[in-house]
């Protein structure tokens, strides 16, 4: 037996479409859980991008979303090194191991500059996933592993790839001169994500209205966000005052 992603109605693994609202199974639901191969990832993928909330999801191998999220951090980072280079090279520093004290005013850091920018990305994508998953883990009627809850999300948020790349792309060519958009593609795959782990929230079967797990979600998100903020602006005003 499988369950309908629309109607959640069960019925046999055998029939193409729901019974019950018609929602049609893609190819994907035909991949096993644990199996993955280049052409099987390459079709949730492409599904994903095309019909986001449509893809089967469920039946893709749970680890596709952790390769989805992964590739996205992996492409940030590359960005990040491309920037920081950049910089380094205008301020005549060291790229990723010390920076101008006149220009930052800060003492060398142990850890290079991008990697430290891309820990907070981490830590940011973390809290957004983590928070999301505990309020569906025990906010909903069935229980959800983990990676079932990572290939949703990733289902859902996919786009942000080609985004990501997009940035790279003009990072390589032409570095600090488009920072201003750069900080844009970030914050457009900031809003996939969040909105991504909001319309998990919202199709799933929970205790309360869902609507409430959203609007509990986003509290916590926007607060921990405004505390990180507020530290790292008092940080700065620290170090030039």
């Amino acid at each position: 037996m499988i369950e309908c992603t629309q109607c959640h109605i069960k019925y046999g693994s055998k029939l193409r479409q729901c019974p019950g609202c018609g929602h049609q199974r893609d190819l994907i639901t035909d991949t096993p859980k644990n199996k993955i191969t280049r052409s099987a990832y390459y079709q949730y993928i492409k599904s994903s991008w095309q019909h986001p909330f449509k893809t089967n999801w469920q039946w893709a191998s749970g680890r596709f979303g952790w390769i989805t999220i992964g590739t996205l951090l992996l492409i940030n980072m590359a960005t990040i090194s491309l920037l920081v280079a950049d910089w380094a090279q205008q301020t005549e520093a060291i790229a990723g191991i010390s920076t101008s004290y006149i220009v930052l005013r800060q003492p060398t850091a142990l850890l290079p500059l991008n990697l430290r920018f891309w820990l907070y990305q981490l830590v940011v994508v973390a809290g957004l996933l983590g928070i999301g998953y505990l309020l569906k883990r025990f906010g909903g009627r069935q229980k959800t592993t983990i990676n079932r809850y990572v290939a949703e999300v990733a289902t859902y948020s996919g786009i942000s790839l080609p985004v990501a790349l997009i940035a790279l792309i003009i990072a390589w060519f032409a570095g600090l001169n488009a920072l201003i958009l750069i900080g844009v593609l970030w914050f457009i795959n900031y809003l996939i994500l969040n909105m991504a782990i909001i319309a998990s929230l919202l199709r799933t079967r929970t205790r309360i209205d869902a609507f409430y797990l959203v609007i509990i979600d986003q509290l916590c998100v926007h607060l921990a966000i405004v505390l990180v903020i507020g530290q790292f602006v008092l940080k700065l005003i620290n170090q030039f005052l």
